[in-house]
């Protein structure tokens, strides 16, 4: 989400997805700044099919829940124009396309999965954020899956690390480097793991996710600075 604000303010907003199937789980849903990601975690053998979707935006007092707008958002390709300037081009409508179950999929503790919207409190002087993670295979998959962040930050690494074939859980140290994000008042970062398999290697010998035979993500979990 692109967050736009003619005086370069930016309020509290919580989300609301409309247009999910019943078991559906939505998380990162509390916007804070002008970019903002949220994810969807789709339920084991969801239906095939393809969704139309409504992301309405509520602009809320602090303190109480007040809500003072309700926005909603506008479906958008994010298009560079001569080769510089980015636009928005407006798009007919969000749609999500539900597609065959992949033969493996990711996810944190129970706990962490259980409260998705709660943040996960860290210090500006912690270097290292350990997170289980459990690799849940089908029968007859046993493939190595590659894991690295769903996107990577100056502030927040994760070197690419393997469940190899047979391992189901792993133990995964995120690297942060936070206190330039304590001085600039920005407190919260979503992120997220992506798991592939047979991810591309360009030539400079770096494998590129993007196009890998699968690429499975945990949902967002929120990173957030104490006070």
């Amino acid at each position: 989400l692109d967050i736009i604000s003619p005086d370069k303010k930016f309020p509290r907003l919580d989300l609301e997805l409309q247009g999910l199937p019943r078991g559906f789980i939505t998380s990162s849903m509390e916007v804070r700044g002008n970019k903002w990601e949220v994810s969807i975690s789709a339920p084991e053998k969801a239906k095939e099919q393809k969704l139309e979707l409504k992301v309405l935006a509520r602009n809320k007092t602090n303190g109480n829940n007040e809500t003072l707008e309700v926005q909603l958002a506008v479906a958008a390709d994010n298009m560079m124009q001569a080769f510089y300037y980015m636009h928005h081009i407006p798009a007919v409508n969000f749609v999500a396309d539900i597609i065959e179950q992949a033969p493996y999929s990711l996810h944190f503790e129970p706990e962490i999965e259980r409260n998705l919207q709660k943040p996960i409190l860290v210090s500006p002087n912690d270097t290292v954020l350990p997170l289980k993670l459990e690799l849940r295979r089908k029968a007859d998959f046993n493939e190595t899956v590659t894991l690295q962040l769903g996107r990577k930050t100056k502030q927040i690494v994760l070197d690419p690390v393997e469940f190899k074939p047979g391992e189901t859980e792993k133990t995964i140290r995120i690297k942060l480097d936070l206190k330039e994000l304590a001085r600039q008042k920005n407190l919260r970062r979503p992120i997220s793991i992506a798991g592939t398999v047979n991810g591309q290697v360009n030539k400079r010998g770096k494998r590129s996710f993007e196009n890998a035979l699968f690429r499975e993500t945990t949902p967002i979990i929120i990173l957030e600075l104490k006070n």
